[in-house]
C-alpha cells in the first residue's frame, strides 16, 4: 500500500507536468543504461527524486483526509 508520501509525489508530479516529463525521462533512460541493475537504476533516479520529494511533502496535508481502500 502507499503511503500519503508516495501520493503526495505522484500528485505533484501530476500537477507540474515539466517536472514530470523531466523525471519521466530520467527513469527511461536510466532503464536503458541498467536494464538489469535495479541498485544502480534506483541510485540514478533517487538524485532527480531528492530535489521532487521536498516539494511533494508539502502537498501531503491536502491528501492526508482520503480514505483508504480496503485490499
Amino acid at each position: 500500500m502507499f503511503s500519503n508520501l508516495h501520493l503526495a509525489f505522484r500528485d505533484y508530479l501530476r500537477s507540474h507536468p515539466a517536472e514530470a516529463s523531466k523525471y519521466g525521462l530520467l527513469k527511461q533512460q536510466n532503464a536503458l543504461l541498467h536494464p538489469f541493475n535495479i541498485d544502480a537504476y534506483i541510485k540514478e533516479k533517487s538524485t532527480i527524486a531528492s530535489e521532487i520529494f521536498p516539494k511533494s511533502k508539502r502537498s501531503v496535508s491536502k491528501i492526508s483526509n482520503f480514505p483508504r481502500m480496503k485490499v
